[in-house]
């Protein structure tokens, strides 16, 4: 018997020891798991609003080619872009707003595209 009890007790400090390796190396896997979904959502964030800006900047784009369009020829059919982005531009600029309510330094930003895309759909 006290053999027995010797081995048990030999076998309980490793087992002991494995047991809260496996307990720790647990929990920093689990915060690693968390750091990672939140980068993953950042990066995605910020993909979105790079996207609602390229997707504006096309629109700008699209409108001032029309208007050339029109104004070189004269004719009406080159207006259509420029009359789908004087509608679609300031839903653009609200989507931008939205998505940057979390960051005042970007609010800025779209503070000083607003009136940009106001007066470029004036001038146009």
């Amino acid at each position: 018997m006290s053999f027995l009890r010797t081995s048990i007790r030999r076998l309980i400090h490793p087992i002991t020891i494995a047991f809260t390796l496996l307990i720790v190396v647990g929990i920093a896997l689990s915060s690693l798991v968390g750091a990672q979904r939140t980068d993953h959502e950042l990066v995605q964030h910020t993909m979105e609003v790079k996207e609602a800006l390229t997707s504006t900047q096309l629109t700008v784009y699209e409108a001032e080619t029309g208007m050339r369009g029109f104004l070189i020829t004269g004719r009406d059919d080159y207006l259509q872009p420029y009359l789908n982005a004087r509608d679609i531009l300031p839903l653009h600029v609200g989507n931008i707003e939205k998505l940057v309510a979390d960051n005042p330094r970007q609010q800025n930003s779209v503070t000083y595209l607003k009136p940009v895309v106001e007066e470029l759909l004036a001038t146009l």
